[in-house]
């Protein structure tokens, strides 16, 4: 699997992963200081699974996924979304 591991989260999680046969971007290796923004453009436009303790990026990503979801349907979004109303995937594409 393809894991972009967060500054915040370290390089332990990082080389764990590595040693557990994962390819692995980490920003606190290759890209210290890269902005949340650009860390989610990244994980979104190259696929990465992301891990990060960021609160900040996580609630972006939410936002982001809402609005990708909400741009998509012509019905209104639910307000208290389950784990079937996001995209898997394909569909984030």
């Amino acid at each position: 699997m393809r894991f972009l591991v967060d500054e915040c989260t370290g390089p332990r999680v990082a080389s764990w992963l590595r040693a557990n046969a994962h390819e692995v971007f980490s920003v606190y290796d290759e890209a210290r200081g890269m902005t949340d923004d650009d860390v989610l453009a990244k994980a979104y436009s190259e696929r990465w699974i992301l891990i990060t303790n960021d609160k900040h990026s996580r609630l972006t990503l939410v936002d982001s996924l809402s609005n990708k979801l909400a741009s998509r349907s012509s019905s209104k979004m639910k307000t208290n979304p389950t784990a079937a109303d996001w995209p898997r995937g394909e569909q984030l594409a």
